[in-house]
């Protein structure tokens, strides 16, 4: 995920990501919360994408999962960065994206993808509507849809497109709600690589429920760096 950020958050993401080094994801860029999917987390994600073999992947918001693929493999699935961080720009599967311009894409790219994951890197409803509304345009018939969100939106997601929380839950180190377990993916197909509980959220505790404020200041549409 990617969103606006103070330098304090950037720094404390960047001490999660080490032995990220693909697409240099051990650097954070000023200005923007970047939390990326733990080791293990995006092994299962790959795992998924491998069993579903699909045609075109569109990684929203997610650089983590797209890097953490071979560039062989990116290739396989014809995989698309859907990003807002520029620096990834020169990839030539690089997508600008801005979550707050949901139907801003090139019209050759809708309905196109049949495997879709998704990252909002906000907790505002608004938000996640409008990476629905991306969705809605980028997917195939019947393409596979996996947004990862925190749990309580457990409705919304049902209501928006269908997705139902998987019993995997996402690790992504440096980020509470996550390492609290309250973090959840949702799908719309039967899942093989997350119908099993994250072993490393075993000891997770509860975490409260993020207040409005928080939810307003973690992405806002003054983001441009």
């Amino acid at each position: 995920m990617t969103a606006a950020s103070t330098d304090d958050q950037s720094r404390t993401a960047a001490l999660y990501v080490p032995d990220l080094n693909a697409g240099g994801l051990d650097v954070i860029t000023k200005g923007l919360i970047q939390v990326w999917y733990s080791t293990n987390t995006l092994q299962k994600l790959e795992a998924e994408i491998v069993h579903a073999s699909p045609l075109r992947l569109a990684c929203l918001s997610c650089p983590s999962v797209y890097f953490h693929l071979s560039e062989e493999a990116r290739a396989k699935c014809g995989a698309s960065n859907f990003e807002y961080d520029r620096r990834w720009a020169d990839d030539k599967n690089f997508v600008f994206y801005d979550c707050y311009a949901p139907s801003n894409v090139e019209e050759s790219l809708h309905g196109q993808f049949d495997f879709l994951i998704a990252d909002p890197p906000s907790l505002q409803t608004s938000v996640l509507e409008n990476y629905a509304t991306t969705i809605r345009l980028l997917a195939a018939p019947g393409a596979r849809i996996l947004f990862s969100t925190f749990d309580s939106f457990q409705p919304t997601m049902s209501e928006l497109l269908g997705l139902s929380p998987q019993r995997f839950k996402p690790a992504l180190p440096g980020l509470g709600y996550a390492e609290s377990g309250r973090w959840s993916f949702y799908a719309n197909f039967a899942s093989v690589a997350l119908c099993l509980p994250n072993e490393e959220l075993a000891n997770a505790g509860a975490a409260d429920e993020p207040d409005d404020g928080w939810a307003e200041g973690f992405h806002t549409p003054q983001h441009e760096i």
